[in-house]
């Protein structure tokens, strides 16, 4: 099955919409620390994630769907114990994280960094659109 569409591409992407969101995300941060620093680290953490996930390995939506959902769960728990910790939502989500890029990157389809070497068996036939 040819690909239709835009051109498949491979390797990390930054483009000048993901400098103005780490621009704003990081003005957000500044605002947000004087009012509540476990608040203010949430704007890095979900916006450095997203990055990783999408501009740098260039997850499926599948895996950060799920990533999304347990963050969710996790941070709610958190919450609703009265007790937030940001120890205690990491020791969750960066396991999670590893794991999901570890998955990522041995799949036929990985195209994020490092796929040329990473996924040298597959990447030509993804970048057809075969994958």
């Amino acid at each position: 099955m040819a690909h239709q569409g835009r051109p498949r591409t491979c390797g990390m992407r930054f483009s000048v919409v993901d400098a103005l969101a780490i621009v704003v995300a990081a003005v957000g941060t500044a605002l947000l620390w004087p009012l509540s620093p476990e608040l203010a680290i949430l704007v890095p953490f979900t916006l450095g994630h997203f990055f990783l996930f999408c501009n740098v390995f260039r997850v499926r939506r599948l895996p950060e769907l799920v990533w999304a959902g347990v963050f969710l769960l996790n941070a709610g728990a958190w919450l609703l114990n009265g007790s937030f910790s940001w120890l205690g939502v990491c020791a969750v989500q960066l396991p999670l994280t590893a794991f999901l890029l570890w998955r990522e990157t041995r799949m036929p389809w990985y195209h994020g960094v490092m796929c040329r070497r990473w996924n040298a068996r597959h990447i030509e036939a993804y970048l057809r659109g075969e994958i």
